[in-house]
């Protein structure tokens, strides 16, 4: 195995199964010296665990699986009780003593107590081990085996086209655009970036196309993503590569046809106006951009809505580059977890409790008839949110802790913000904090027009916020 820092780790496993439900037999440590094997039985479990959890599987039950174990039936060497687990709420390191201790302190019949590589209550607590586990998604074998063997690890710029992976890798990134709320015939919508996707009626070799739009009613298009009609060329501006972990991504060209919004961008002008940087797919010709990782991605589809937000950036306008001051809307926070581009390092998801709050304070403006919005410069610079109800325009920085230098860094980007985006001038700033402050902070502030507001996130529940009345009041959504 490799570890998430990339040092090699020495524990071994098997993994078999198909469809959703898998068996992963994680190898006990046997041996001395040289012939030793499975050192890392510790770290190596743990890691697994980890990884697991990071794809939302769950255990269905634990299983000593010592040769003279399997002589039992499979509920026999049951390793506690019989309660199904889903990883992704469990510390995955209590889990793994748990699973340890108990097969230390299982007896079977016939075998001789263990030497060495006992716990602190005696036992073996490296004794080899049958997990059973089930996945809301069907994996490929061999695609979960590279994944749990390498982590997110691995040089993932370099893709090989994959022609017979596009009618199943198309229809899997269809159901991750069907998350959205859907607000018409096979049309969906994602708040938290203002983009609507229309899902076909047009189909490309029986697969349908997908059109993008900002707003729920925006008539002109930003961006088609359509499948390609001959796979094995590159004559369409889509594709299915595979990465060196097997895991399946689809690609766009950096071409966007004129229309209403914009004239014609091609590919040399592209990357300089999203940012965005091209993989290296083995064997093209055209510059390749990573639209959306289709295996052990989130849910949702974060990398797409993302690539359509860098699009509606460059019809628009904008540029990471120049030095015109503009106004545009900038990607809003992402509840739940976020994608690190891939164009930076590989995909992974990460818990973004700044997103869970602007997602949580979104719904509940819109359920008063407001709107939250991100107001970005054409230089990358993003505001939290701009709050507005009624007359009321209020620019809000979030912060996830209460520590000095965070109260610092978000007093410095309201004042700044407002002044270098001109439709800001004139809305109200308020300095969004997950607990109270020392009443000098607040005086201080308030002289420079500054308020501080509360939020209580619970950090068992993701997404679940706790609005003061205080704060509720002042903005104006009691």
């Amino acid at each position: 195995m490799i570890s998430d820092s990339g040092q090699r780790v020495e524990a071994t496993f098997e993994v078999v199964g198909d469809g959703s439900n898998f068996t992963l037999v994680f190898k006990a440590d046997g041996g001395s010296g040289k012939n030793r094997l499975n050192r890392d039985y510790g770290l190596g479990l743990e890691i697994l665990m980890r990884r697991l959890s990071s794809i939302s599987v769950s255990l269905d039950g634990a299983y000593l699986d010592s040769s003279l174990a399997r002589k039992l039936e499979l509920e026999e060497r049951r390793l506690g009780p019989a309660a199904k687990i889903f990883l992704p709420d469990a510390d995955a390191r209590a889990l793994c003593s748990w699973i340890r201790r108990e097969a230390a302190t299982f007896n079977v019949p016939g075998a001789r107590k263990a030497q060495g590589k006992a716990g602190k209550n005696g036992g073996n607590q490296t004794r080899r081990l049958r997990l059973e586990l089930s996945t809301p998604v069907a994996y490929d074998l061999s695609t979960l085996r590279a994944y749990l063997e390498n982590g997110f690890g691995g040089e993932i710029e370099r893709m090989q086209m994959a022609p017979g992976e596009t009618v199943g890798a198309f229809t899997r990134w269809l159901e991750m655009l069907r998350t959205g709320e859907q607000v018409g015939e096979e049309t969906w919508y994602f708040a938290s970036h203002n983009v609507r996707v229309k899902i076909g009626p047009r189909l490309v070799n029986g697969v349908p196309i997908a059109r993008f739009a900002e707003g729920r009613r925006g008539k002109h298009w930003i961006v088609e993503i359509n499948p390609p009609r001959f796979p094995k060329r590159e004559d369409g501006l889509s594709t299915i590569a595979i990465d060196s972990l097997k895991r399946r991504w689809l690609l766009r060209q950096g071409t966007l046809h004129e229309n209403q919004l914009s004239e014609r961008i091609d590919d040399g002008r592209f990357s300089e106006l999203t940012g965005l940087k091209s993989v290296h797919l083995e064997g093209a010709e055209r510059r390749w951009y990573p639209v959306e990782m289709l295996d052990f991605a989130a849910a949702m589809p974060f990398g797409t809505l993302e690539f359509v937000a860098r699009c509606a950036l460059a019809r628009g306008g904008g540029s990471f580059l120049p030095a015109d001051v503009v106004e545009l809307f900038g990607v809003p926070e992402i509840a739940q977890s976020y994608i690190i581009p891939a164009s930076i390092t590989s995909e992974r998801e990460v818990r973004r409790r700044q997103g869970e709050v602007w997602d949580a304070l979104e719904r509940l403006t819109r359920g008063k008839g407001g709107e939250l919005r991100k107001p970005r410069h054409a230089r990358g610079y993003e505001v939290d949110g701009l709050f507005r109800l009624r007359s009321r325009s209020v620019l809000i920085e979030i912060k996830t802790t209460t520590r000095a230098a965070d109260i610092y860094t978000g007093v410095g980007q309201l004042l700044l913000y407002r002044e270098i985006i001109p439709k800001l001038a004139d809305a109200e700033l308020v300095l969004l904090l997950p607990g109270h402050v020392a009443l000098l902070f607040v005086d201080a502030l308030s002289s420079h027009g500054v308020r501080i507001l509360t939020y209580r996130l619970d950090p068992e529940r993701p997404c679940e916020v706790e609005w003061p009345t205080a704060t509720l009041k002042h903005l104006g959504l009691l």
